[in-house]
């Protein structure tokens, strides 16, 4: 708008309680960010309402925001013995419960093992992977779940390019930088994307001073514009970057963790960096990629286990709908249309949340910028009104109709007209 906004009040709500609030100040035409900082109380499903104080216009000043916090995050582990041992070290919780539940998946059964207790899975310098193994991967990310790859000396790099990088879409492993022969680093960890999730909460200033780790081997990757570089090397060559598919998160780590490689095992940075790995990664899905706007229809496959459970719909009014799964070829799906109202839709199981959407109103609803007429009426089914228009002849016109009597009355007078002049044409008739 064209108006300043001088110390709004903004409010965070947590599963319904109050759990942080700012004020908001605004140039006219102006955007800012608000970062809020609260405690979760529990795991599982967990919805927030955004309330900016009431102006003007109050439809808008809700937004919604729904997510998904697990009790633990399921690690499935394939690859390097030595280097998956290391890992397994740098996330166990010393003194406290672990929230990493990691199993180990044996290469050879990979091709048949199942995908679906796991929220993320770590490939640690596995050298090759067959298509069904990749198509099993590509689908599983897509539906929510995380992949870790860490890119070792084993890792044979035509193979992941003929497989891997083309059904992932992930970038192409160009050429190896270094050696794993051993011998002094060639390269250190340099620029690292301040803002990413992983580092929130990490380091306590802008700019930490830490122990640069050292790698002598890297695969040498060309990031493109679907892809996120989250720390790199001194050469520029991406060291950790990301991959958005579907509702999940690929992460691919372009050095391995033995000590040939590099000495990030025995660096400070090492544990914080594959304990935030993992988190992120294995809870990629818990707050929905996808935006609903209110009219959207809402889409979700069903666990096999839940086909045959009562399904229903909890709306923002607090009413039910009950729902019926549709059965498909690609599985059981859940279809609902009847978003009318923004906020958060629950879908329950024999009582039990499933999951959650978060609706809103669609911002451009809310856009009062001017649009031209021409533009106006090209997008919409509208009658424009004149100046000179009087307003309640044509609001009564638009109801009732426009009067037709005289048009049939003058063409009535017009035809009888006409009848008499050709009776007179034709004179008298004699009679029989």
């Amino acid at each position: 708008g064209d108006v300043p906004v001088d110390n709004a009040l903004l409010q965070l709500y947590v599963d319904g309680r109050r759990a942080a609030q700012t004020s908001l100040q605004l140039d006219p035409g102006a955007a800012a960010t608000k970062v809020f900082g609260f405690t979760l109380e529990k795991s599982g499903f967990s919805s927030a309402r955004i309330h900016l104080e009431d102006d003007d216009l109050l439809e808008d000043n809700d937004s919604f925001i729904t997510f998904y916090v697990p009790e633990n995050v399921n690690v499935g582990m394939v690859g390097d013995e030595a280097e998956l041992f290391v890992l397994s070290l740098a996330v166990a919780a010393e003194g406290r419960e672990s929230h990493f539940l990691l199993k180990r998946i044996p290469q050879a059964s990979l091709r048949s093992a199942s995908f679906l207790n796991f929220d993320v899975l770590v490939l640690c310098d596995v050298p090759a992977f067959d298509r069904q193994t990749v198509e099993k991967f590509k689908e599983f990310v897509d539906n929510g779940g995380g992949l870790f790859f860490v890119l070792g000396d084993n890792v044979d790099i035509r193979a992941y390019n003929n497989t891997l990088t083309s059904i992932l879409q992930l970038p192409k492993l160009v050429d190896v930088i270094g050696s794993s022969a051993g011998g002094e680093g060639t390269l250190l960890l340099d620029k690292y994307d301040a803002t990413h999730p992983l580092f929130t909460g990490v380091f306590e200033t802008q700019k930490p001073e830490f122990v640069r780790p050292e790698f002598r081997f890297a695969v040498k990757v060309v990031p493109d514009e679907n892809t996120h570089s989250i720390m790199q090397y001194s050469s520029g060559d991406p060291f950790l970057f990301e991959k958005k598919s579907g509702e999940g998160t690929i992460l691919v780590m372009t050095t391995g963790f033995n000590e040939r490689l590099s000495d990030i095992s025995r660096r400070t940075i090492f544990a914080p960096l594959m304990t935030r790995i993992l988190a992120y990664a294995g809870t990629s899905q818990t707050i929905a990629g996808r935006r609903f706007f209110v009219g959207d229809e809402i889409r979700y496959k069903l666990p096999p286990q839940d086909v045959n459970r009562e399904l229903e719909i909890k709306r923002p009014d607090e009413k039910y709908d009950r729902l019926k799964p549709a059965i498909t070829p690609s599985g059981a799906w859940i279809y609902y249309s009847q978003t009318d109202l923004p906020g958060v839709y629950e879908l329950l199981a024999d009582g039990n949340v499933k999951y959650q959407w978060a609706v809103q109103l669609d911002p451009r609803e809310m856009d009062a910028t001017p649009v031209a007429l021409q533009g106006f009426t090209d997008n919409a089914s509208t009658i424009v009104l004149q100046d000179n228009v009087i307003l309640n002849e044509f609001v009564a016109s638009q109801r009732h109709g426009r009067e037709l009597w005289k048009y049939f009355a003058l063409a009535a007078f017009v035809l009888l007209i006409v009848e008499m002049l050709l009776y007179r044409e034709k004179g008298e008739v004699p009679a029989d």
